[in-house]
């Protein structure tokens, strides 16, 4: 129900074509260290931009893109007969940026350094840093988990390095309460599968996790038209889908019953649409 929580991780497999290009000049490339702590990197490095992020991540690019998704450069490290694989992703910036980390980060991941916006699990590590977010995943059993957050380490002191004279891309984004961000339908599908493609109109949504089973999401519209208009959409939904019980309905909110697992109420506020998830016992 909750697709947050079970997002396994990253580890892609490359097949190079003639699209991927060799580029050193591109500022996702200049963040890949050539060595750290014995570790070296394998040419090529591979990037992508704009579309093409379609022949590496298939199946998944309508998410990056949804973030603002300007290049990614990855690249394989060896270490005697252990292998990394590491991969860096320009977004257009440090909210979109974060927006994709908090999207793909798993719930599940053994400790978490939100502060530094770093979240680690078994094998991997992912990041988010300025307009960067960046994995580095273990592709051999031998790998020392502490090899990897070194790794991750040193690419989060590169960007501070390189990137210094612009000021506004060292911001980091800080969600405040908020556990993840969503642009458009992949982003809301991540987060609970409702049926984005009833919410049409909405520009930014922000999702904050109660507990595991409990979630409130608030779409953001661009007025209150906007708003209502979705709403009035989803209430005709909820009125005829087999898949709700519409439990009460009235000018402001909808209390619907979902397979009879969920209890989600809509209420519009302003020129947003508040979206609460709950245990149906509650």
């Amino acid at each position: 129900m909750l697709h947050i929580s079970h997002l396994t991780p990253l580890i892609v497999f490359f097949i190079f074509n003639s699209i991927a290009t060799q580029l050193s000049s591109q500022p996702a490339v200049l963040l890949l260290p050539e060595t750290n702590r014995g570790w070296k990197i394998i040419e090529p490095i591979v990037v992508y931009s704009g579309d093409d992020l379609y022949f590496m991540v298939d199946g998944g690019a309508d998410l990056f893109l949804e973030y603002g998704f300007v290049e990614v450069a990855a690249a394989d490290y060896s270490k005697e007969s252990s292998k990394l694989h590491v991969e860096v992703y320009e977004m257009e910036s440090p909210e979109k940026a974060w927006g994709i980390y908090s999207i793909r980060r798993p719930y599940s991941a053994d400790k978490q350094f939100n502060s530094n916006n770093i979240a680690i699990g078994k094998g991997y590590t992912m990041a988010a840093n300025s307009s960067f977010y960046y994995v580095i995943s273990a592709q051999s059993k031998e790998v020392d988990p502490d090899d990897i957050y070194k790794l991750t380490e040193e690419i989060t002191n590169e960007i501070s390095n390189k990137t210094d004279a612009d000021q506004s891309r060292l911001i980091r984004f800080t969600p405040g309460k908020y556990d993840c961000i969503f642009y458009g339908r992949a982003g809301f599908s991540s987060v609970y599968s409702l049926g984005a493609s009833n919410f049409q109109g909405f520009i930014r949504g922000l999702a904050e996790r109660k507990t595991k089973e409990e979630i409130t999401i608030r779409l953001e519209y661009a007025n209150l038209a906007s708003a209502l208009d979705d709403f009035k959409k989803f209430s005709s939904v909820a009125a005829n889908n087999k898949r709700f019980k519409l439990l009460e309905m009235d000018r402001e909110k909808i209390l619907i019953s979902d397979r009879g697992k969920t209890k989600v109420l809509i209420q519009s506020d302003s020129s947003n649409l508040i979206l609460h998830f709950f245990p149906a016992d509650i």
